[in-house]
C-alpha cells in the first residue's frame, strides 16, 4: 500500500486509481474495489469526507453477489463517517455491514463506539455484548463496556436532576401566571405564549419575571423605561411590584447619568407616562404609586412580560410635541 505523506496530502497513485477506475474493460467489482481503495488513501490521509464519498460510490457498483465487499464497504464508511462526528450514518453502515456479515468484529465495535457518542449506553452494552459472542477476549470491547455502565448510571442521575428542574421551572412558571391572573394584570398574550416567553425571552439576556425572594405571593418584573426625546433607555432587572416609582427613581436620577449634559432629568423634574392601550393615549403616572397599581391601571397591557413607561420632562417643548404626535397616529 502507498504510504501517505505526513504532511496530509495525497500521493500520485490516488490520481493513478481515479484513471483506472474508469477502465472501460472494468467489471462492476474490480471498479468497486478501486474505489474501495481510493477511499482508504483518503482515509489514511484523514481525509474523511472524500473517504465516504469513494466509499458510497463503491456501494453504487452492482456487487450484490459479494457480501464480504459490502460489508467491507460498509464498515469503512462508518469509520469515516465517525471521524467527522457523523454518528447516526456511522451506526447505521456499522447494522449494514454485520447484515453482509454477522461475524465482522471491527463494525460491531463501531457501532458501539457511535452509541456511547450518541449517549446510547444501553445499546452500546448490547453491541459489546455481541461482539463478545464471538471474542469474548476482545479487551476494547470489555473496556467500552465497562466505561458504558458507568457513564449510564452518571447520565441517568443528571437526566433525573434536570427533568426535577425543568419540573420545578414549569411550576415557577406557572405559578407566576396564575398570580398574574390573579391580581388583575392584562397581558398581551395567551397562557401558552406567555409560558413560552417566560422559558424564552426575546432577548436571551434578560431578566424574567420571578417571584419575590421575601414573599411568594408578590412579584419582581423587569422593566424598561424609555426617553425618547435622548434615545435612551434604562432597564430595571427586578422591580418588586410593592414598590414605589419614587425609590428607583431617587436612585437613578441621584446624579445625573452621562447622557444628560443638560441636566434636564431629575427625579422631580421628569414624568412618567403608561399607555393605555384601550384608548390610544399616554396617560400621567404618579411618582409615589406602586409597580403594582400602575400595571393595573386601564388600559395597562403588559407585553412579551416586560413592562414599558415613557419618561419625558415636565413642562417641556419635547414633551408637548410628544404627546400631540401620539394623539395624531393613535
Amino acid at each position: 500500500m502507498t504510504k501517505i505523506p505526513e504532511n496530509g496530502e495525497l500521493p500520485p497513485a490516488v490520481e493513478a486509481i481515479r484513471q483506472l477506475k474508469w477502465d472501460p474493460e472494468d467489471t462492476p467489482r474490480e471498479k468497486a474495489i478501486k474505489l474501495k481503495d481510493e477511499g482508504n488513501l483518503y482515509f489514511k490521509a484523514k481525509k474523511y469526507s472524500q473517504a465516504v464519498v469513494s466509499y458510497t460510490m463503491a456501494l453504487k457498483e452492482d456487487i450484490n453477489d459479494d457480501e464480504e465487499l459490502k460489508s467491507t464497504l460498509h464498515q469503512n464508511r462508518a469509520a469515516a463517517h465517525y471521524y467527522i462526528k457523523n454518528y447516526r450514518s456511522s451506526l447505521s453502515d456499522c447494522i449494514f455491514a454485520r447484515k453482509f456479515n454477522a461475524k465482522n468484529i471491527k463494525p460491531i465495535y463501531k457501532g458501539a463506539e457511535c452509541c456511547y457518542e450518541l449517549k446510547k449506553f444501553d445499546d452500546c452494552i448490547k453491541w459489546c455484548d455481541i461482539g463478545l459472542i464471538i471474542d469474548c477476549d476482545d479487551v476494547r470491547l470489555r473496556n467500552l463496556r465497562s466505561k458504558a455502565q458507568a457513564d449510564k448510571k452518571t447520565h441517568e442521575k443528571e437526566k433525573r436532576k434536570k427533568e426535577t428542574m425543568e419540573r420545578k421551572k414549569n411550576q415557577t412558571f406557572l405559578t407566576i401566571w396564575n398570580l398574574i391572573k390573579q391580581k388583575g394584570i392584562e397581558v398581551q398574550e395567551k397562557e401558552k405564549d406567555f409560558l413560552e416567553l417566560l422559558d424564552n425571552p426575546t432577548n436571551p439576556q434578560q431578566k424574567r419575571i420571578s417571584i419575590n425572594s421575601q414573599n411568594d405571593k408578590e412579584l419582581d418584573w423587569p422593566v424598561i423605561f424609555l426617553y425618547p426625546e435622548v434615545g435612551q433607555t434604562d432597564f430595571i432587572e427586578g422591580f418588586y411590584e410593592k414598590s414605589t416609582f419614587s425609590e428607583h427613581l431617587n436612585i437613578m436620577f441621584g446624579q445625573s447619568p452621562d447622557w444628560d449634559s443638560e441636566k434636564k432629568y431629575t427625579p422631580n423634574s421628569i414624568q412618567i407616562y403608561y399607555e393605555n392601550r384601550k384608548r390610544g393615549k399616554l396617560m400621567k403616572i404618579d411618582h409615589r404609586i406602586t409597580l403594582f397599581e400602575a400595571l393595573t391601571k386601564e388600559g395597562m397591557i403588559v407585553q412579551l412580560a416586560t413592562p414599558s413607561f415613557i419618561v419625558l420632562v415636565k413642562n417641556s417643548k419635547f414633551e408637548k410635541i410628544y404627546l400631540e404626535k401620539f394623539d395624531q397616529i393613535n
